[in-house]
């Protein structure tokens, strides 16, 4: 009987972050899979790895190249305001979802407000949606 592997991501955010992290200890101690499938970030992920492979690269290097084109700075003196009783590590996360909802992040999603060549861009109440996901796009092609 011949039994194939199976990795199988799911879907959010700092979830497809930890998958590129547990992937690359998979990869290091030579576990290989027949069969990828994910949702969402996990599919992205998925496709990285299974793109990587198809052109015999190192698939865990390109995974945690595109995670490290995501990942932004965040400068901490922008960080101004107080919420008493949240550690400081919180406080940040909090202000870097902030900052990404308002503001996006340029290798990944721009909010539909800053794309005035987005159509309806006058017309708010006909927006299918509030992200413009071409920089993901050009960063996965940068891959």
């Amino acid at each position: 009987m011949n039994f194939e592997s199976i990795l199988v991501l799911q879907g959010g955010g700092s979830l497809g972050a930890y998958e590129c992290r547990v992937y690359k200890a998979l990869y290091k101690n030579g576990i290989e899979f027949d069969i990828l499938a994910g949702s969402s970030i996990g599919a992205i992920n998925a496709s990285i790895i299974t793109a990587a492979q198809n052109s015999e690269k190192n698939a865990a290097e390109i995974l945690e190249s595109f995670w490290l084109a995501l990942a932004k700075n965040i400068n901490p003196s922008s960080f101004n305001f107080e919420i008493p009783y949240l550690p400081f590590d919180k406080k940040m996360a909090l202000w870097s979802s902030i900052q990404s909802m308002f503001f996006g992040n340029s290798k990944a999603f721009l909010p539909k407000w800053f794309t005035p060549s987005s159509p309806f861009y006058f017309d708010p109440y006909n927006w299918t949606y509030l992200y413009d996901l071409t920089p993901l796009r050009k960063t996965l092609k940068s891959l």
